[in-house]
């Protein structure tokens, strides 16, 4: 399935059918199936009943013509042109972030590849949704990155977690771009020495000031859709590109991953205790514009598109800040 939030009015849970919108809760209202849960956070929780619920609609909708103009008339399916998509899980409780996760970037930005899984948190209050602009903030707009990502949703709770059972845990992915303004990392340079010696000073310490430039409102757009594990036999053979108004600047592989999706989640399941909805980005891979040369930084007018085989396109056009 792909699983959407989406909205004419109030949020709702829905499905994308080709170029159709699934309203699971009217459909289920017109007697097709069985759906009680408000949110898509809601249905993961609900467990495999609720989901395998969920996919029996959409099998019957896809399946019958009849019904499909049936459910069109009572507004239970809508044309995508005509809803508005919001992120597909609009207020996730965490949301983790692998850094220097794919060989290949750390190369480009001149380090070696960590020991173990590193992360940041990114501000739940940075989620936005495909077609919603990136907004350069006014205390930031002048070196804002790009980073294609792709991020896993999680479905069921996951704490200390091994990696043998690490994909029992994931309900899907999604398309992300960890927009980072870049203005921290000359700020580190100036400061001097590396971060892991260095007692800088609390304004200057390297994580807060890594979390606080990328945690900007507008800052993790996700979407369209959360595509679900079982359409994704590989998650580590997935071709994922950003594109800036057309041009491929970063195109890569997931295969290049320093460490793979279970790697990771039995990793910060030991500090963190995932619950249904949470996100983990599994990283950047190379082409990020503060390594190109010369460096490409956002700018308004531009369009931003993370493109993920099997997954969808992710796009965001930027704007400045107009208060």
């Amino acid at each position: 399935m792909k699983l959407v939030t989406f909205k004419p009015a109030e949020p709702r849970p829905g499905a994308l059918i080709d170029e159709d919108v699934l309203d699971f809760r009217s459909a289920a209202g017109s007697g097709v199936g069985t759906f009680d849960h408000a949110t898509i956070v809601a249905l993961l929780a609900a467990g495999e009943q609720a989901m395998a619920d969920a996919q029996a609609i959409v099998d019957q909708v896809r399946g019958d013509q009849a019904l499909a103009a049936s459910l069109r008339d009572a507004g239970a399916l809508l044309a995508l042109a005509d809803t508005r998509l919001l992120a597909p899980v609009p207020e996730p409780k965490l949301v983790i972030c692998a850094a220097s996760n794919y060989r290949s970037h750390s190369a480009e930005m001149g380090t070696a590849p960590p020991s173990e899984p590193a992360c940041f948190i990114k501000a739940t209050t940075s989620v936005t949704a495909h077609g919603e602009p990136i907004v350069l903030p006014p205390e930031a707009p002048a070196m804002v990155d790009y980073e294609g990502e792709l991020c896993v949703i999680i479905g069921k709770t996951a704490y200390r977690v091994s990696e043998a059972d690490a994909m029992r845990h994931v309900a899907g992915y999604v398309c992300g771009n960890d927009v980072s303004a870049r203005d921290w990392v000359p700020a580190l340079r100036k400061a001097g020495a590396d971060p892991a010696g260095h007692p800088y000073p609390p304004f200057l310490d390297p994580g807060t000031l890594n979390i606080r430039f990328k945690s900007f409102p507008t800052f993790m757009p996700t979407g369209p859709a959360l595509v679900t594990a079982d359409e994704v036999p590989d998650p580590h053979a997935l071709r994922i590109r950003t594109l800036i108004n057309g041009e491929a600047l970063q195109d890569s592989n997931t295969d290049d991953l320093t460490f793979n999706i279970p790697q990771l989640i039995a990793h910060y399941s030991k500090f963190f205790r995932f619950e249904p909805g949470d996100m983990i980005c599994t990283g950047s891979p190379p082409g990020v514009g503060i390594a190109r040369n010369p460096q490409v930084f956002l700018k308004p007018g531009d369009v931003v598109s993370v493109e993920i085989e099997g997954i969808g396109t992710l796009t965001n056009p930027v704007i400045g800040y107009e208060g």
